[in-house]
């Protein structure tokens, strides 16, 4: 059972992979909401943005000359790209506070939750 679980993980996260990398509007709208909901658990309004490298390098297009963008009141810098399928790491300016939510990251935090619902219903 816990094979088939896995692989149903795997699965997901391959189709994840996918959206996040077509760039379509469903995933612009979950970064938005993951990158708001970062920022609203730091609670500054000065943050440095990670983000993968896609996602980098749109920002910096729609950016043209600044590394920087204001969204809500909160003044976001971009960072260096990480190696993530999607998603954003947010940091404060002075590096204290660091708030994880890149898919990979909210993968694992509601892995526990999803494994009892995968199994139902893989297993009904």
């Amino acid at each position: 059972k816990e094979e088939v679980i896995e692989a149903a993980f795997n699965q997901a996260t391959g189709e994840l992979k996918a959206i996040a990398a077509s760039g379509d509007d469903n995933y612009e709208i979950a970064l938005s909401k993951m990158i708001k909901e970062a920022a609203d658990e730091i609670g500054t309004n000065d943050l440095i943005i990670h983000l993968n490298e896609a996602d980098t390098n749109k920002f910096k297009q729609d950016l043209s000359s600044s590394d920087s963008f204001e969204l809500e009141g909160v003044k976001f810098t971009l960072g260096e790209p990480i190696k993530a399928i999607g998603g954003a790491i947010l940091k404060t300016s002075n590096g204290d506070i660091e708030v994880n939510n890149t898919i990979e990251a909210r993968l694992e935090r509601f892995k526990s939750i999803l494994r009892s619902e995968v199994a139902e219903i893989l297993f009904k």
